[in-house]
This record gives structure tokens, sequence and C-alpha cells, in this order.
């Protein structure tokens, strides 16, 4: 990995080069036994929270996912969110870097615009 043009060489530029070299080294193919894929988080998911719909998109660090579950009926944003986090466990600390989610329940998706 080289530093994006017109970017100073700094610490951080270091620091990226440094992990690029050193994956590079432990993980000559080019692959990352320990990068989770999106249907990995769709299946960890699916085991935890009945879903009428689930799509999770993402580049092996950050995801989107677009949840639809009757289990959000009644619940806040922030609660839907609580829901999700709760299936996934240890996984969001230990194995996702970020996900970014929509939640919604049966009814809202009937109605919603974007369907993924």
């Amino acid at each position: 990995m080289e530093c994006p043009p017109n970017i100073e060489f700094d610490d951080l530029c270091m620091l990226n080069l440094f992990t690029d070299t050193a994956a590079r080294i432990l993980h000559p193919s080019g692959s990352n036994p320990s990068m989770v894929t999106p249907e990995a988080i769709q299946a960890y998911i699916r085991e935890k929270l009945d879903c009428d719909h689930l799509a999770v998109e993402g580049d092996g660090a950050h995801f989107q996912a677009m949840i639809v579950s009757v289990a959000f009926t009644g619940k806040s944003r922030v609660q839907r969110h609580q829901i999700v986090y709760a299936a996934l466990g240890d996984r969001m600390r230990e194995e996702i870097h970020a996900l970014s989610m929509q939640t919604l329940t049966p009814d809202e998706w009937s109605h919603h615009a974007v369907k993924l």
C-alpha cells in the first residue's frame, strides 16, 4: 500500500504501510482468513433473529445491512439496533469493524421505496 498522492508521509501512513506489509508476510496469497463476509454476517443475524428480509453488503471491514423483522415492532431505532447487536454478540467487537443498518418492521418494509 502506498500513501495517497498529495498526502504527507506521516505516522498514520507509516502505520498503514507497516500493517499492509505485515499482512502480506502473514498471508502471501492476499487472503485474510479472519476477514468476515457479508454472507457470514447474514448467517450470524439469522441464527438469532427471525427476519422477513435480510440483505448485507460490504467489503470485509465496512458493511451495510437491511434487516426486516417483526421483532422490531414497537421498538425505537436504538432498541432495534441493540437487538441486532445482541444477535451478533462478540462478533461486533472481534470480527466486524463497522456495520450500518436499516431496521424495519414488515409493515414499514412494505412501504419502503428502496428494496435491497
